[in-house]
């Protein structure tokens, strides 16, 4: 048998009129109030429509799903994703692991046949929380591969909309960055999935169906060869999804945690995708949106379902093997990047020149994690242009605070040396 992780982030953004989503055609399991309190802290791991969606005066509301999503009232932060899984699974049973904390174990396929095992579980937003939640479930769990499934923003809204599952043939990253005088530089990586997971995003939409109480109420479309983008910002200005959409000119979905899924299945050698549906515009609506969110989830766990429900598919494809990750990928096209680069390279780094005590000083910061256990540091660069010496300070809170305890090091050691 199969089996695979699904995990689930909320990526929330966006304020604009909203009306209600479809109704979709079956009902998911309804949360009780004790599964809210327990779930909400989880760790979790395992196109034209006859509605306007694009205007900013008034977003349509989402045609009826084909089953019954709970309320807003009910769910916490990222339930809606959680849930619209969990309704695809049969026979679910609750672990409980020091490390992964709760981890609901259940099965895709039908009951007579073979059927793929899969583990649900939650975690919060963000790359280094997905990178942990990740690190942890596969060395625990050993699966053959991990999906981030949910909601995320759309980059181009009039070709991918509201409702729309967007699927990461290819992840871009942006947190890295130059920070010039007039511009910023983005040097962020750009990865594709591994051949394996080529094979089965061709085939994602064969035999699928929208799960919408009525088909035609809305025509919803699956990108499956597209490029999403992940950085750790929560963005939700349209002027920065802007910024964003015009130096990453490819990317059509936007989220927070595939960088750190990314990171991580890389270096544990083991099979990822970014599953999700669009449910805001990036740009300041989000309130307008909302109602957009559960039927969004219900499209994206449709799809994951449809993709994965065979375990024929994945019958040759490898288990995690900590014993196995000095050897090669299993059937990755691109240079795998290490858990260490990752952490240090979303923090950034800023640098410039500037005149400083009639001298010109050419300084820089950049933020990094040492390890798992360690908070978020930033380490300052100053170099007097004039005599080539420079100076390193370590370990600060901000950059701009790395940044002046170098200069005043470095001007300190000046006229230590009698440079100046």
């Amino acid at each position: 048998m199969g089996s695979v992780i699904s995990s689930m982030w909320t990526t929330l953004f966006g304020e604009v009129p909203v009306s209600p989503p479809p109704e979709l055609d079956c009902t998911l399991p309804f949360p009780t109030n004790t599964d809210i309190e327990h779930r909400k802290s989880v760790v979790g791991v395992s196109q034209s429509s006859s509605m306007s969606c694009e205007s900013k005066d008034h977003i349509a509301s989402p045609p009826e799903l084909s089953f019954t999503l709970p309320t807003h009232s009910d769910l916490g932060t990222n339930d809606h994703e959680f849930y619209a899984l969990y309704a695809y699974m049969n026979d679910v049973q609750r672990g409980i692991n020091s490390k992964l904390d709760i981890v609901d174990f259940g099965r895709f396929g039908d009951e007579n046949d073979q059927n793929v095992k899969v583990a649900l579980m939650k975690s919060a937003q963000g790359p280094i929380e997905a990178l942990l939640a990740v690190k942890n479930a596969a060395e625990i769990l050993k699966p053959k591969v991990i999906l981030f499934v949910g909601i995320c923003a759309t980059m181009r809204p009039k070709k991918a909309k509201l409702g729309d599952v967007i699927i990461s043939a290819k992840l871009a990253t942006y947190d890295e960055t130059k920070i010039k005088e007039d511009k910023v530089e983005y040097r962020g990586s750009k990865s594709k999935v591994s051949q394996n997971m080529q094979k089965r995003i061709r085939h994602a939409t064969d035999g699928w169906k929208a799960p919408l109480k009525d088909p035609s109420s809305l025509k919803v479309e699956v990108h499956p060869d597209a490029v999403m983008l992940s950085g750790s910002d929560l963005v939700n200005n349209r002027g920065r999804r802007e910024e964003l959409a015009e130096y990453f000119q490819d990317a059509l979905g936007l989220e927070m945690e595939g960088a750190g899924l990314y990171a991580a299945a890389s270096d544990l050698k083991t099979e990822w995708a970014v599953i999700k549906a669009v449910s805001d515009f990036a740009d300041g609506s989000k309130s307008s949106t909302e109602p957009w969110q559960p039927f969004s989830s219900a499209m994206a766990a449709s799809v994951v379902y449809n993709m994965f429900k065979y375990p024929v598919l994945i019958q040759h494809w490898p288990h995690y093997n900590a014993e196995d990750m000095k050897g090669n990928p299993p059937t990755s096209p691109t240079p795998s990047v290490s858990i260490d680069q990752f952490l240090k390279s979303i923090g950034g780094t800023t640098e410039g020149t500037k005149m400083y005590n009639g001298r010109t000083i050419k300084y820089s910061a950049s933020g990094r994690i040492h390890s798992f256990d360690e908070p978020w540091v930033y380490d300052g660069t100053a170099t007097d242009i004039a005599s080539r010496f420079s100076v390193k300070e370590n370990h600060f809170e901000t950059a701009d605070q790395a940044i002046y305890a170098a200069i005043q090091e470095l001007f300190k050691q000046l006229k230590e040396k009698k440079i100046i």
